[in-house]
């Protein structure tokens, strides 16, 4: 997809994300987008299943509720993307690629789907990735777990459990009993 073309969907969905009525919400499924500068992008519930961001610059820009998923099994391509201070809240990220992405500073609130692989993903992070990524672990519902799998749980001190907290005022700490 050349820069025009973008141009025009980015509008298109800007027009749409206020409700005019010639606005029409972006579709970019299985866009070619490698190295695209989208930053600041206003990508709000925009179609990116299978969308090839390959080192993309999405700094900044807001994704939250879009769909990253896969398309035909296949998710977004977002290696090697920069994804730093972008807003990824609610968004769809099943099957999608992260490998080599930098998240930091990313907010992945109520996203879905973060793949996290043992091969590894490689991603950037930071301290509020990971007490997000933490935070999720620790409030599964582990009743199948053996009590020794649950005593390594519990021995997480509270101090990284609560950490998430520093990023979201409505999330409560986790009170532990000495």
């Amino acid at each position: 997809m050349n820069r025009d073309e973008l141009e025009t969907v980015l509008n298109l969905h800007n027009l749409w994300m206020q409700g005019d009525s010639t606005g029409v919400r972006a579709n970019l499924r299985g866009a070619d987008l490698r190295g695209a500068d989208l930053r600041g992008a206003d990508l709000r519930d925009a179609d990116l299943r299978g969308a090839d961001l390959r080192g993309a610059d999405l700094r900044d820009a807001d994704l939250r509720d879009a769909n990253l998923r896969g398309a035909d099994l296949r998710g977004a391509d977002l290696r090697g993307a920069d994804l730093w201070d972008a807003d990824l809240r609610g968004a769809d990220l099943r099957d999608a690629a992260l490998r080599d992405a930098d998240l930091r500073g990313a907010n992945l609130d109520f996203s879905s789907g973060i793949p996290f692989r043992c091969r590894g993903t490689k991603i950037k992070g930071d301290r509020r990735l990971f007490a997000q990524m933490v935070y999720h672990l620790t409030r599964q519902d582990w009743q199948k777990l053996s009590e020794q799998e649950q005593a390594w749980l519990g021995s997480i001190p509270a101090e990284i459990l609560n950490s998430f907290c520093e990023h979201r005022r409505d999330v409560a700490p986790i009170v532990k009993e000495n």
